[in-house]
């Protein structure tokens, strides 16, 4: 009876220390799949902490892209303005050059009409005044011919007087 106790006693330690390694063997698995969930949860937080800084990195450069694809475009509408600005003042400037060429142009032509018709009024009057001069003239010359014929006359005839007086 007392093997058997022993036997009994050897198989309830052999027992006990089989679960002992069991439970040892557990605990280290435990730990070892513990250590392997730490892992894959750091693993996965890294992933997830590097994916969000890729997605805020890439939101970033959007948002400036899109800042500056805004000035750009604020920069080409200023530009458009200032062209269109430009272009009116020298539209204005043109017509204003324009306006002032057919302004001098007209006051150019109606002072060329002034200077002919005060040219052909001069020349008239210069027409008129040489023909009154030949007019007077031939008064004159006709005037000097009526007198020479009288005085031509009048000798003759106190030459017929005398020849009369003294025949």
């Amino acid at each position: 009876m007392k093997g058997l106790m022993q036997d009994q006693h050897r198989e309830r330690i052999l027992a006990q220390m089989s679960r002992d390694r069991q439970r040892q063997v557990q605990e280290q698995q435990d730990i070892a799949r513990a250590r392997e969930a730490k892992k894959r949860i750091s693993s996965e937080l890294r992933a997830r902490i590097e994916q969000n800084q890729k997605e805020e990195a890439e939101r970033e450069e959007r948002r400036i892209e899109g800042l500056k694809k805004r000035r750009e475009r604020r920069e080409e509408i200023q530009a458009q303005k200032d062209k269109e600005i430009q272009d009116t003042i020298t539209r204005r400037e043109e017509v204003r050059r324009q306006n002032n060429q057919a302004r001098v142009q007209s006051w150019t032509e109606r002072l060329n009409e002034q200077d002919a018709q005060q040219a052909a009024m001069a020349k008239q009057h210069q027409q008129a005044k040489l023909h009154r001069q030949e007019h007077f003239r031939e008064l004159e010359r006709q005037g000097q011919q009526r007198k020479d014929l009288r005085l031509a006359v009048t000798e003759q005839q106190q030459a017929i007087y005398r020849s009369q007086i003294f025949a």
